[in-house]
This record gives C-alpha cells, sequence and structure tokens, in this order.
C-alpha cells in the first residue's frame, strides 16, 4: 500500500510539473505576441508602455483559454517522460492498471481545473475591467 502512494505521488507530481510547465511557456508565448501585436497600434496617447499593461491585464484572459490545451500537453509530455525511462512499463509489470495511472494524471489535472474555475470566477471580470 505504501508502494503503491509512493508511485502515485511520482506520477501526480511527474504529470503537474509537466503541465504548469506547458501552461507557463503556452502564456508567456502568447503574452509575447499579443504584446508584438499591440505595438503595431501604438499612437502619440498610446505608448508601448500602456500598451505592455493592457496585455498584462488581459493575461489571465489568454491564460484560461490555454489552460485545456496545457493539460492535454503536460499530460502527454508527463507521461512520455514516465515511458522514456521505462517507468510506466514497470507500473503495469508490477500490477498497476491502466486506469489507476489515468487516475493520478487526472487527479493532477484537476489542479488546472481549480485554477480555471478561480480566473473565470474572481479574476478575469476584473482584470478585464483594469484592461479597459
Amino acid at each position: 500500500m505504501l508502494a503503491r502512494r509512493i508511485v502515485a505521488k511520482h506520477v501526480t507530481t511527474t504529470t503537474a510539473l509537466a503541465m504548469l510547465g506547458a501552461t507557463a511557456v503556452l502564456s508567456g508565448l502568447q503574452v509575447l505576441f499579443t504584446y508584438l501585436g499591440e505595438l503595431g497600434d501604438l499612437k502619440e496617447s498610446y505608448t508601448a508602455w500602456d500598451a505592455f499593461l493592457h496585455v498584462l491585464w488581459g493575461a489571465p484572459g489568454y491564460l484560461y483559454e490555454i489552460l485545456p490545451i496545457s493539460a492535454l500537453i503536460g499530460a502527454v509530455l508527463g507521461l512520455g517522460a514516465l515511458a522514456s525511462n521505462s517507468e510506466l512499463i514497470i507500473m503495469r509489470a508490477a500490477g498497476v492498471s491502466l486506469w489507476r495511472i489515468v487516475g493520478w494524471v487526472i487527479r493532477s489535472a484537476m489542479i488546472l481545473v481549480v485554477l480555471s474555475f478561480a480566473l473565470s470566477k474572481w479574476v478575469i471580470p476584473y482584470t478585464n475591467e483594469q484592461a479597459k
């Protein structure tokens, strides 16, 4: 029973870190490209700093849109890292069912589900008003 908890924690941690890493990379790229797009609209009253602040206030909205994609990419990367070290094969040989492994991955995806809920209910309405 203790060994199964250790394996569960390892799979959950590996996939959660991969999901959070994918979220950070995709969000950074989205903010960068949105800022570069905003630079084309500069005027005397709308400076580069104003464009930067507008993009930063809109970043939670971009993050909300990216979360499902980053969860999928992170799950694939995390499981790929486990498979490349033959850890998944060892788990299966030890008698861990495929559905149990999927449950552990879903457990780590719940972090992004909670983050998505918090963003949509509390953060995005406030930041959209600030961006305007």
